[in-house]
């Protein structure tokens, strides 16, 4: 689960992995938090319709992934069901974040969602470029007036060392309390030329007012950095919180 995520006593986190491993791992690593927040657990995948399908058990367990009929690798089978069935089905709270981590079966789990539904706020996905999909989540979100507000990509970083450091830096000044953003000049990327993509992680939101004093806004401002100033001399604002950029930093997590 990534840093930027708070782990508040205000919030309810409902994840759904259907590697075993992975999610033990996310048990004990949100135990070393001690976090605060209200977590649900489903050992499970989330897609178009309800199934049985095959996981391919990667090596690291979080990356494993659904795979096509007729795989004959290392497998287990998992459950599937769409995310609005699921929600039904188990009286969940409904989500103002959806965070999409699949390792190419993004567009499936997308379809399962009812994105017409105002209330989702943000969509977080991360899209494998060698699934095809790129441009069907794009506009799949996009005719749902979802704008998209940041996106980060994703590369073998043994190309890219400069990269690599500058984002352990970036981690360990967030850790040490040091500064919310890292520092991207708008022209650059993560990811040079020279650095093989293999993941964009795009964020889309939809309908956030960046002037709100609604709690649940204000705290999507604060997770992904959504910052905005009338003109160039006023201060970044982000809800009714300034940003200072000596303290931290920049926009861009």
């Amino acid at each position: 689960m990534p840093e930027h995520f708070p782990l508040k006593s205000e919030l309810v986190y409902v994840h759904f992995e259907p590697d075993a491993r992975g999610l033990n791992a996310l048990k004990q690593w949100l135990k070393l938090k001690q976090t605060n927040a209200n977590h649900i657990f489903f050992n499970q995948a989330v897609g178009e319709k309800s199934k049985i399908a095959k996981l391919e058990l990667a090596s690291k367990n979080t990356s494993s992934s659904i795979v096509e009929p007729g795989f004959d690798g290392e497998h287990v089978d998992v459950s599937v069901a769409p995310l609005n069935s699921l929600i039904l089905e188990h009286k969940l709270p409904f989500p103002d974040v959806i965070k999409i981590d699949v390792e190419g079966y993004e567009l499936e789990v997308l379809s399962g969602i009812d994105l017409q539904d105002q209330r989702i706020k943000v969509v977080e996905v991360e899209v494998t470029l060698n699934s095809g999909k790129l441009s069907e989540v794009i506009t799949m979100l996009s005719t749902n007036s979802f704008q998209l507000s940041k996106l980060r990509t994703h590369g073998d970083q043994k190309y890219n060392p400069r990269n690599w450091f500058r984002g352990k830096l970036h981690g360990l000044s967030r850790k040490l309390k040091l500064a919310n953003y890292g520092v991207i000049r708008s022209e650059e990327s993560w990811s040079k030329p020279t650095t093989p993509l293999t993941q964009i992680e795009f964020v889309f939101t939809r309908g956030i007012d960046l002037y709100t004093e609604d709690p649940i806004e204000r705290t999507i401002c604060d997770i992904y950095g959504l910052a905005h100033r009338k003109s160039a001399s006023d201060h970044l604002k982000c809800g009714q919180r300034k940003a200072d950029l000596l303290s931290e930093f920049t926009l861009i997590r």
